[in-house]
């Protein structure tokens, strides 16, 4: 998903993807250099640590500009969100919930349910596997 239409293509050729916004590949290059991982960049953020919460904080705007373009589009009751992102709980969820109020369509004033996936960071794994099993037919 585009984030970012004058940002650089991944390796999939998307234009400035959600993935090169929050994904752990990228924490090198969005720090600086400073922070090797996700869960790096995380720890400082818990630690007060400036230059980590400009970091996960803009990571974080993206996936929810990415959410509520979605969810401005088709309206769901829920978002699920998986992969590794989901296990840094709180430190994700709180200021997502917080910027989905400043950026979701509202017009009834019902907020859209954000949770973690059940399945966590293996979802994309497990639901690729039960599509190859079901022969694409999922």
């Amino acid at each position: 998903m585009t984030v970012d239409a004058l940002g650089p293509r991944d390796i999939v050729r998307t234009q400035g993807s959600l993935e090169d916004a929050i994904g752990n590949h990228t924490v090198k290059a969005r720090s600086f250099g400073r922070f090797e991982s996700t869960w790096h960049l995380v720890e400082a953020y818990l630690q007060g640590d400036p230059e980590a919460t400009r970091v996960w904080l803009d990571s974080i705007w993206y996936l929810a500009a990415a959410i509520a373009s979605l969810v401005n589009i088709t309206d769901p009751q829920r978002v699920l969100v998986g992969g590794g992102i989901c296990k840094d709980g709180d430190a994700l969820f709180k200021p997502l919930v917080a910027y989905l109020e400043e950026l979701e369509w509202r017009p009834t004033g019902q907020a859209v349910e954000i949770v973690p996936a059940q399945l966590g960071h293996e979802a994309g794994a497990i639901g690729a596997a039960r599509n190859a099993m079901l022969g694409g037919r999922a």
